[in-house]
């Protein structure tokens, strides 16, 4: 599998470069995500339909949390800003950012099942973790990576439910991807 992009800890680059002058301030949704840090309810799913700045809106949270970049900059001037949190969270997670499209995309252009984009996911995540980090499964790795940085994660994932949506006919590659994604 060709897998091009940072998995873990992705940094604020892409944010930057679509945070010129024309982007719409949606930095609201953030202050709505860290209300739910350190709750049992903090899942949250952004839904709206196509072409409504999902796909930016995730960027920007990969940017407001991973740990490994400076994002003040990106951020000092937004409307979170002037929340009370928005220092105390900015740039404090570790961030796994997943586009699913990407993997199905991947696995489509190589004429492969769906059922094997868990699989890669996981293999994905593996890769990006530092070799340091040990463990037998993901599950342990993340644990340990946790533990190792003693920063929690953020999961940002994108298109989370591409996977239901083109694997319609294939509940094997629906439950691969569903037990993935609650482990």
């Amino acid at each position: 599998m060709i897998c091009l992009e940072t998995h873990v800890n992705p940094g604020n680059q892409v944010f930057a470069e679509i945070a010129d002058a024309d982007y719409v301030d949606k930095t609201g949704l953030i202050a709505a995500v860290n209300r739910t840090i350190g709750r049992k309810n903090k899942l949250t799913c952004v839904s709206r339909p196509r072409r409504f700045g999902k796909s930016y809106a995730a960027r920007m949270l990969v940017a407001y949390y991973d740990c490994t970049c400076d994002s003040r900059a990106l951020f000092d001037h937004r409307l979170i800003a002037r929340t009370k949190d928005y220092l105390t969270y900015l740039n404090r997670f570790n961030v796994i950012f997943l586009d699913i499209t990407g993997f199905i995309s991947e696995a489509k252009c190589l004429q492969k099942s769906l059922q094997i984009v868990p699989a890669w996911i996981a293999d994905a995540l593996q890769d990006d973790l530092p070799e340091k980090i040990k463990g037998k499964t993901l599950n342990e790795r993340l644990i340990r990576f946790v533990e190792d940085t003693g920063k929690q994660i953020v999961f940002v994932i994108d298109e989370w439910d591409a996977m239901i949506r083109e694997a319609k006919d294939d509940p094997v590659a629906q439950e691969a991807y569903l037990s993935l994604l609650r482990s």
